[in-house]
């Protein structure tokens, strides 16, 4: 018998097949979610209860690395002024004010606090020398920029908005998120995902220190963020992608002391192939049945783990979920999770 994957794909994936039911918008419209981000998807796998709360609580605290990432998007467009301007405390500022101007909205919070002017000035400042990293901010935005360059990337957009509709009127769902980087890796289509974090603790943390990044094949294949953006480019523009790309600019930064002292942590880019066709259409079937059972039954409290440790205190919504106790056969066990804190 023909696999459903295989006669799937045999159509092309040309017949836009509806996500979800009417019912099942009106029911996500009425949660508050009417417009459902990649991160919000991610959220609810982790914890169902997490994505519910996303949808009811007005303003979610967006994390500095966040802000980080989207000051280095910024310096990228015009690698060459990040580099003669590398020095300069005045040019990050400005970075900043403009990252900050696209959504005033956004609240960014560091360490349980909301990032003000003055955290933002310290931190151009230390982005303008060369203490943290052996180079500056923006010697390591020149240097990742040259090296997919060399190793064949050519950039078509940075920080691009991709959405896609269903319904209309009081029933619209929108699905959306926000790409880091797309181009061409010698001619063929490619969506890349910038990593951060390694260089951004160094910033943000007093003992930060710089972490080395790497990625198999595997890992890439089935990467969540990847392969939300290629799922969401197909059905806004139609566009095949036949790559994933992980951009580590912490891998650019020299080791400063050592046997390899003076050297590179490691390769700066990681890719692969895409699984293609199947891999698009199994994502969507995956991202069906979860919000298929997401709106069938209560949200339920996932208590999430990392490494052991429970992972509520660090949570954007953690008060808001002490505070819901609507669980019929938890509630009383629910009510009180302070112990959480310590």
């Amino acid at each position: 018998m023909l696999d459903i994957l295989d006669f799937l794909a045999s159509a092309k994936d040309d017949i836009i097949r509806p996500l979800f039911s009417e019912r099942q918008r009106r029911q996500l419209r009425l949660m508050g979610l009417g417009s459902i981000r990649q991160s919000q998807y991610g959220m609810g796998r982790e914890c169902p209860q997490k994505l519910y709360l996303s949808g009811r609580v007005p303003a979610e605290r967006a994390s500095a690395y966040m802000l980080f990432g989207s000051v280095f998007a910024k310096a990228s467009e015009a690698p060459d002024e990040a580099l003669a301007r590398c020095t300069d405390e005045g040019y990050y500022l400005s970075l900043f004010k403009q990252v900050r101007a696209v959504d005033p909205n956004v609240v960014f919070y560091h360490q349980g606090n909301p990032v003000d002017w003055g955290m933002v000035k310290s931190w151009a400042l230390m982005m303008s020398t060369r203490e943290r990293l052996g180079m500056t901010f923006g010697e390591l935005v020149h240097t990742t920029q040259e090296a997919l360059y060399a190793a064949g990337i050519r950039t078509l957009q940075r920080e691009e908005r991709l959405s896609y509709k269903e319904g209309h009127g009081d029933h619209a769902l929108e699905l959306f998120g926000t790409l880091d980087q797309r181009g061409f890796f010698h001619g063929k289509p490619i969506v890349l995902d910038i990593k951060l974090y390694g260089v951004s603790s160094v910033y943000l943390e007093t003992d930060g220190s710089i972490k080395k990044q790497s990625f198999t094949p595997l890992e890439m294949q089935f990467h969540p963020q990847l392969r939300h953006y290629e799922w969401l480019l197909w059905k806004q523009k139609r566009e095949a992608i036949d790559f994933y790309g992980i951009v580590a600019p912490a891998n650019l930064v020299p080791y400063i002391k050592g046997p390899e002292k003076g050297k590179a942590r490691g390769l700066p880019f990681f890719f692969s192939p895409t699984l293609g066709t199947k891999g698009r259409i199994a994502y969507e079937e995956d991202f069906k049945r979860f919000f298929s059972s997401f709106v069938a039954s209560p949200p339920y409290r996932a208590m999430p783990t990392n490494f052991g440790t429970v992972s509520c205190p660090s949570c954007p919504y953690f008060n808001a979920c002490l505070g819901d106790v609507s669980s019929a056969t938890q509630a009383a066990a629910l009510s009180d999770l302070s112990y959480l804190k310590d």
